[in-house]
């Protein structure tokens, strides 16, 4: 991961966000409480994160590709997946690489499957 690009940190615990501007430059901003949304775009194209684990990122791209492979759906919720399918493994990638940035890549099965 880029060290010095932009990035949002929002840490429910303490309802501090933290933004890194082009450059480096920090902004804190304090006092937000638990429970802030965090939108994305605006109208039509708004949007809400989903806050996802690595593991669950991994579970979920599975069952993305499990259902896109084996199950009949319909032409629209098969665009749907097929679109949300690389976001979800490229959120996956992401925090592998943010988890792993000080030490070595995550083997094949960082995220075993569940009993």
């Amino acid at each position: 991961m880029d060290d010095e690009a932009p990035v949002a940190r929002y840490d429910p615990a303490a309802g501090t966000l933290r933004v890194r501007l082009t450059g480096g430059e920090e902004v804190a901003i304090a006092g937000l409480g638990p429970d802030l949304p965090i939108w994305r775009g605006s109208g039509e194209a708004a949007g809400l994160p989903l806050w996802l684990t690595g593991g669950q990122a991994d579970v979920l791209g599975k069952m993305i590709q499990y259902i896109l492979q084996s199950v009949r759906i319909s032409e629209g919720s098969r665009a749907v997946l097929e679109e949300l399918g690389p976001q979800v493994a490229q959120l996956k990638d992401e925090i592998d690489a943010a988890r792993f940035a000080d030490g070595p890549v995550p083997p094949a099965d960082a995220y075993p499957e569940p009993p």
